[in-house]
């Protein structure tokens, strides 16, 4: 991928230097996945790269749902910034394979439809750009048209059928067609099944009737964020880090920017603490309706630490359709040297 060759091999990244990076004749390679041992897989099926936003994606040979991604940053000829995640596909899905043109990335699975032994072919097409704040994050997101809305006045509810199946649906939300009640989270009644055409479909039950304008159905997923533990670096000796101590964390704030809900958990030692919600709030508004969606534009999540660096774990996760983008993360802690005779 542009002027770097990467490869794999079992459960680690490795990047080619040439001997001339050391003045000498030798080539040799660098484990790119030193700080994450034991996150990759063992082996990898269906691979592809991505130069447009410098990553490489990767399908688990054991567990094709999971795919990998590995994003650098570079100044020059020098990796300063990289970071590995994963998606959790369904568990209906197997990837066979994988190409990215531009900024986009599309798959070719094998899905279940339904009937024990049947499948078929889909393509999955899946953009790494940021899309509008305005549109839900769900996974199989689907914008159902109205000739697939259906009222019932005597339950007083509304039948949704989806062109899949997708038993997994937990979220049915008002587009922007809706006027002010836009990017409304609507309850699900039930979630079931019919055949149309012999094949199978999901059919989704809503309390009243949204049968005037199209409506947004998806299922949930959890963005989960581990940061690295926390070091104390000495901004005077090339960033690296100072002589032996103890780091003591007090606080941490997180700012946000488009963001709704999300979740800020800490983990003590092995022990879960309860998640901290960051909630946005129009005090502006005299009505604060509670099913609306809301997002904050600029703001700040405060939440205590109160542990040893090397003994907690922070996570940020979102289980939430709206966006969660974190942009800048402020800690404050104690650092003590455990040599006394240094200040």
């Amino acid at each position: 991928m542009g002027q770097k060759l990467f490869f794999m091999d079992s459960g680690r990244m490795y990047t080619y230097l040439s001997g001339s990076s050391f003045n000498d004749e030798y080539s040799t390679s660098m484990d790119l996945s030193t700080h994450c041992k034991d996150y990759l897989p063992d082996s990898f099926g269906a691979i592809t790269t991505n130069s447009a936003v410098n990553s490489i994606i990767m399908v688990d040979s054991d567990a094709k749902n999971n795919l990998y991604f590995f994003t650098f940053r570079s100044n020059g000829d020098k990796i300063i910034q990289n970071a590995y995640y994963k998606w959790i596909l369904s568990s209906y899905d197997t990837v066979l394979s994988m190409k990215a043109y531009e900024k986009d990335v599309y798959l070719v699975s094998k899905r279940n439809v339904g009937v024990v032994g049947q499948n078929k072919l889909v393509v999955y097409f899946s953009t790494l750009e940021s899309v509008p704040y305005t549109t839900p994050l769900l996974d199989w997101l689907t914008l159902v048209p109205t000739i697939n809305l259906s009222y019932n006045s005597l339950n007083q509810t509304t039948t949704v059928t989806l062109p899949h199946y997708d038993p997994d649906v937990d979220y049915v939300i008002l587009p922007a067609a809706w006027g002010t009640a836009a990017y409304t989270a609507i309850p699900v009644n039930s979630v079931t099944t019919t055949t149309v055409g012999g094949e199978v479909k999901t059919v989704v039950t809503i309390p009243g009737n949204y049968t005037a304008n199209s409506i947004y159905v998806g299922r949930s997923y959890e963005m989960n964020i581990e940061l690295s533990q926390i070091v104390p670096r000495d901004t005077y000796q090339d960033n690296s880090p100072p002589v032996e101590g103890v780091l003591n964390l007090k606080r941490i704030t997180f700012r946000h920017f488009y963001t709704g809900n999300y979740d800020i958990v800490i983990s003590r030692r092995g022990r879960l603490d309860s998640p901290v919600t960051f909630y946005p709030f129009d005090l502006n508004s005299i009505l604060d309706r509670t099913d609306e969606l809301k997002i904050d534009t600029v703001g700040e999540h405060f939440v205590k630490v109160l542990s040893y660096s090397e003994a907690c774990k922070i996570y940020i996760k979102s289980s939430y359709p709206t966006p969660c983008n974190i942009s800048n993360i402020e800690i404050i802690g104690n650092y003590r040297t455990r040599n006394t005779s240094i200040e």
